[in-house]
């Protein structure tokens, strides 16, 4: 003892009620312990649980046990159970002197949906899993080609299939499609989506996909989430829908006078509001019940065109557009004056 004082440290090996005595010379200090360990407060995992499991192969788990004060909690049991509507494996463990525990849990038995539970004390954490029936390795595009173009909102159809190194078929594999675009990744929206979510007996994804709305270059992605296989990848021009909208930009004065100019614009959109160009408006004078023709033009990239008439005499002048092959039609009529 330094001056008349000193410490003592104590390691107790176990839980209980424990007498400690010091003896000083002739003297006997007797006390009285109750050891008690904290209990596990955290259950974390040292490798991220799957989402996808081969069936057969035998699933391990790894992690750490904590209590409240982040220490590792050690000798304490861990338990983990694989459960499906038709199937169970159930295995347990004890963490090591640093908290760390491993867990082998017996391959699943089948392709489906699957309850994965690891508990400690009364930490409890669950995890869905679901069961393929082999690792993929391969993923190619049945239909259609990867270079595509289609018109706005129209549905395509689509096949693709995953296949493991052995080339057999990859049963409930989930696959994941994305648009890629200058602005950004984004999935393909639920509503425009109609391909079953994980591949079927053949190994194979078949439906359709929506076309995005708007006009422009996309990349389509068909990606395999949860394994290191290579998306596939389809290059997808949307072009403008048929035409909806028949739209007058024209600015025309209220009436018009011979040998003077009248200049009309007109737009054509489509059923999103994209421009429609390349379309044919065939331009029209009435005279009486006869519709006749004056000319012809063409929408340019903002899906416009323009056309100019110039009147020939004094009448209400009675102008007609339409969008050919359509029932969109414009009409004009303004009084024109002699001079």
């Amino acid at each position: 003892l330094s001056l008349g004082e000193g410490v003592v440290s104590v390691t107790f090996p176990e839980e209980g009620k424990i007498s400690v005595s010091f003896a000083l010379g002739n003297k006997t200090f007797e006390f009285p312990v109750e050891v008690y360990v904290l209990p596990v407060a955290t259950l974390e995992f040292l490798v991220p649980l799957p989402r996808e499991v081969v069936q057969g192969e035998t699933l391990v788990l790894q992690g750490t046990l904590r209590d409240a004060e982040g220490d590792p909690c050690s000798g304490r049991r861990v338990w983990g159970e694989i459960r499906s509507s038709t199937f169970s494996a159930i295995a347990e463990t004890l963490s090591d002197g640093s908290g760390r525990w491993i867990l082998p849990l017996g391959g699943i038995a089948g392709v489906g949906r699957h309850i994965l539970r690891v508990s400690a004390e009364d930490v409890l954490v669950e995890h869905e899993l679901f069961g393929i029936s082999g690792r993929p390795s391969f993923f190619w595009a049945v239909r259609p080609g990867t270079v595509l173009r289609y018109m706005a909102g129209y549905p395509v159809p689509f096949e693709v299939q995953v296949a493991t190194a052995e080339g057999k078929p990859v049963q409930g594999a989930k696959v994941e499609w994305v648009w890629k675009t200058a602005e950004g990744v984004s999935p393909v929206p639920f509503s425009d989506l109609r391909v079953n979510e994980r591949t079927d007996l053949s190994g194979k994804c078949v439906g359709e996909i929506a076309m995005p709305r708007k006009v422009g270059d996309y990349t389509l992605e068909a990606r395999l989430p949860f394994w290191e296989v290579p998306p596939l990848t389809f290059s997808v021009t949307v072009l403008a829908a048929a035409p909806r909208f028949f739209e007058d930009l024209s600015v025309l004065p209220p009436s018009g006078r011979v040998g003077e100019p009248l200049n009309f614009r007109v737009r054509v959109r489509d059923t999103y509001g994209n421009p429609c160009p390349g379309k044919t408006v065939n331009v029209y004078l009435r005279e009486g019940e006869n519709l006749v023709k004056q000319q012809s033009v063409v929408t340019d990239t903002q899906g416009e065109a323009s056309f100019t008439l110039i009147p020939q005499k004094p009448e209400t002048l009675t102008v007609e557009a339409r969008v050919q092959f359509t029932s969109y039609v414009l009409s004009w009529s303004l009084p024109v004056t002699d001079g």
